[in-house]
Formats: C-alpha cells, structure tokens, sequence
C-alpha cells in the first residue's frame, strides 16, 4: 500500500476500532488484521468532479477486533493521473439501529479528526460532520447502514466542492 494511503487511513481505522471495541478480554492476545467483507467497488462513482475513483488496498492498516461494528469496508482512492488527492473510507454496520442514532453518529465522527467537536454542515436533507485534521479536511456522514469518511490533501485546490460532490453521489 502507497504510504500517503496507509497515513490518510489509519486515524479512521483506529477510530472505528477504538470505538467499536469493548474492554480489556484480559486474554492478552496478539494483534492481527481484521478480516472485513469488501465494499464493492459499485458503490462508488467512477469519477467526482476531476478525479478518478477506484479501490485501494487498506487491509495491512486494520487490526481485528471481536466486537467491532462494521462487517464490511472500503477504502477508495480518488487520483488525479498518478496523484492521490483524497480518500474515501465506506464502512457498513451490522446494526442499522446503532448507526441511525444521532448521537452515535456524531461521537463516532469526533473520534475520526484532531477535533471532537465536529462542525455539522446540511448537503441536501444530508447532515455532514467536517473537522479539521491536521492540513486535511474531513468529511463524514452516514448513509442508510454505512458511513462514509471523506479525507482530502491540502493540495486539492477544492476539498469543499469535493465533499458535496461526493456527499451527493452517494445519497
């Protein structure tokens, strides 16, 4: 895996996990990668505004975890020729209850960036959790049983129009 990916990458795994997980099993077992279901590559569009959309290879970033809520996961990566400008990280929970909450979907975002205090943008009838982190722009927001986590470079001359574009895509 390119190395800007499993940077852009590993605060929104740890975050999913560190939330997700219970406490200590006191097992004291070692760490593995988590073995998730794969999003389908249809789920996303082929283009958004000037960049190109395709799967990335994200397994070596994830560690497992016995009481995780997500069952399946993708991360794609959105280049413009050979540059990678953003990813987009689609995670599918096993409980549409749990992610319909709310409060469960902003604690869940706060998690993800340097803030937790997400700032909520309206995108439509779409509610989008943007925060800051580090030069990134983070976008997040949730779909029926998924939750998509937008993360831009700050050399994408338009991460706002692109978190629209993209919140519009996949409503």
């Amino acid at each position: 895996m390119p190395r800007v990916l499993a940077w852009m990458t590993a605060p929104i795994a740890v975050a999913l996990l560190t939330s997700a997980c219970g406490g200590d099993d006191g097992a004291g077992s070692a760490l593995k990668v988590a073995e998730f279901e794969t999003v389908a590559a249809d789920a996303m569009p082929a283009t958004v505004l000037d960049l190109v959309v395709g799967p990335e290879d994200f397994s070596a970033t994830l560690l497992a975890s016995q009481e995780a809520y997500i069952d399946a996961l993708g991360v794609f990566g959105m280049r413009r020729d050979d540059l990678l400008y953003a990813t987009v990280q689609v995670s599918r929970f096993d409980d549409p209850d749990t992610i319909a909450d709310p409060l469960f979907q902003r604690s869940l975002a706060g998690r993800i960036g340097d803030s937790g205090r997400p700032s909520v943008v309206r995108v439509g009838q779409q509610s989008v959790y943007l925060m800051p982190s580090g030069r990134q722009t983070l976008g997040v927001w949730f779909v029926d049983d998924e939750m998509f986590v937008l993360t831009v470079r700050p050399e994408y001359e338009q991460p706002r129009r692109l978190v629209r574009a993209l919140v519009e895509a996949t409503a």
